[in-house]
C-alpha cells in the first residue's frame, strides 16, 4: 500500500492530475497495488475553502475549479 503525501498544484487541475498519474506510475512500478491520496487532492482546493463566506472573488475561482472536475 502506498500513501501519497504531496501537495496538489494549487488551483491547477491539469498539473495536479499529471502529478497523480506520475505518483501512481511510480508506486505501481514499485509493486504497490493500493495507492491512496489525501481527501481533496483533486481538485486541490484548500481545506479551509468551505469555511469562508461565498463571494464572487477568488472564492468563485476556487469553486469553478471544483465544478470543472470530471464527475464534479
Amino acid at each position: 500500500m502506498a500513501v501519497i503525501q504531496q501537495p496538489p498544484a494549487f488551483m491547477d487541475c491539469g498539473q495536479t492530475l499529471a502529478n497523480v498519474v506520475a505518483a501512481v506510475a511510480e508506486a505501481a512500478a514499485a509493486g504497490e497495488q493500493l495507492i491512496v491520496f489525501p481527501e481533496t487532492f483533486v481538485p486541490g482546493y484548500p481545506a479551509w475553502f468551505w469555511r469562508l463566506r461565498r463571494r464572487w472573488s477568488s472564492n468563485a475561482r476556487l469553486a469553478a475549479a471544483q465544478r470543472s472536475q470530471p464527475g464534479g
